[in-house]
């Protein structure tokens, strides 16, 4: 059941004249440019998702009903000669994205599973960061207290995105 869309339950959806797309059933045939685009919802897929319809869209509104944390993403950057390296070696790239990704499970265990063994700086420390984070992008205090979670670090599955509020 879980890889069927779920669509709001919003009275009205049925008469709605335009376009209603679900990530999990994406039409890759659509182009969002010059169009009007409401995405309900501030999961994981919705901070991938948002900054790159708002680059194509005339207007794009953003319905949520809770405000998530969302962290710096680590993205390293990747000399030509790793990349040479990579496409002659490929497991070299697994390996790293291995380590990579063992970095963050860790991360988010130790900081979300077993906040009790570092009392909890963990989960502040992160949230101080997603904090800066929203201070530095977002400028309009209005909208910054729209997004910013009433709820601890650690609560749900933090995100981690560099675009998300941009």
């Amino acid at each position: 059941f879980l890889s069927q869309p779920c669509m709001p339950d919003i009275p009205g959806i049925t008469e709605f004249d335009g376009r209603i797309l679900h990530t999990s059933a994406w039409d890759d045939s659509y182009d969002p440019s010059g169009d009007r685009v409401g995405i309900i919802g501030t999961g994981a897929t919705a901070v991938q998702l948002i900054p790159e319809l708002a680059k194509k869209t005339a207007d794009l509104t953003v319905y949520q009903r809770t405000p998530i944390w969302v962290i710096p993403k680590i993205d390293f950057r990747f000399s030509e000669r790793a990349k040479r390296l990579f496409a002659r070696v490929p497991k070299t790239q697994r390996m790293i994205r291995t380590i990579t990704d063992t970095i963050y499970e860790v991360a988010v265990s130790v900081g979300v599973v077993h906040w009790r063994l570092s009392r909890g700086r963990y989960n502040v420390a992160a949230g101080d960061v997603a904090k800066i984070m929203r201070f530095v992008t977002i400028r309009d205090k209005e909208l910054r207290a729209k997004l910013t979670p009433d709820y601890d670090f650690g609560c749900k599955r933090p995100t981690f995105s560099n675009s998300y509020y941009r």
